[in-house]
């Protein structure tokens, strides 16, 4: 199921970027811990960040250089976003991957030296599979001076566990978590674990892949 709306009324931009500059742009989205890929006007990739190039082979892949999807039923709806994309359209699209879903946010690009509505490239956003990095996680608790038994609480909690599997994952008593939880709460200034999962779930999506710059703490 898809859903879509127009962005005629949404302003193109109009500021050209130097090509000197275009390499400094790509090591930014490389950065990014979120799916980035570019299809040019054919629909051919001419970029893919690293978080999307791991994807490629799971919801997504290519043939013959242009973006398809891997289960049947969702290479239709994929084609249509995409078409629908260079007439000025953004689509939401969810796109299986085993048992999980993907979700892929399919908007159109239209460059400042675009002359025809349907003349646009495409930007392809990936959902993250994860609430967090584990080392945007442990920067925030670095950040909020967690120890290292907070910081495991914290993760499993990212990962979706309640306190009772978390204690049971940990083998320690659900005291032991509730008093811990308590402390994170409390170190981070948050006044429920509801509150404290939006926290991690706004924290910049900054990526840890490998080859990618060290984190400082």
């Amino acid at each position: 199921m898809s859903v879509e709306h127009s962005c005629a009324t949404l302003s193109p931009l109009h500021q050209r970027v130097p090509v000197d500059r275009t390499h400094l742009l790509a090591r930014v989205l490389d950065e990014v811990g979120w799916g980035v890929l570019i299809l040019d006007r054919g629909h051919e990739l001419t970029y893919a960040n690293p978080i999307a190039r791991r994807a490629l082979g799971g919801a997504i892949a290519l043939a013959n250089g242009r973006l398809v999807a891997c289960r049947s039923e969702d290479q239709e709806p994929l084609r249509r976003a995409l078409t629908r994309a260079r007439g000025g359209l953004r689509t939401m699209l969810s796109l299986a991957s085993g048992s999980a879903a993907t979700m892929a946010a399919i908007v159109p690009l239209r460059g400042a030296d675009s002359t025809h509505d349907d003349d646009r490239d495409v930007l392809v956003l990936l959902s993250r599979q994860v609430a967090a990095d584990p080392v945007v996680i442990q920067l925030f608790a670095c950040s909020h001076a967690l120890t290292e038994a907070e910081v495991r609480v914290l993760s499993l909690l990212c990962n979706g566990a309640c306190p009772n599997d978390i204690a049971s994952e940990l083998g320690v008593a659900i005291s032991t978590i509730r008093t811990q939880l308590g402390a994170i709460r409390a170190k981070t200034r948050t006044g429920s674990l509801r509150e404290l999962a939006h926290r991690i779930a706004a924290l910049p999506p900054m990526t840890s892949l490998p080859g990618m710059g060290a984190w400082t703490q």
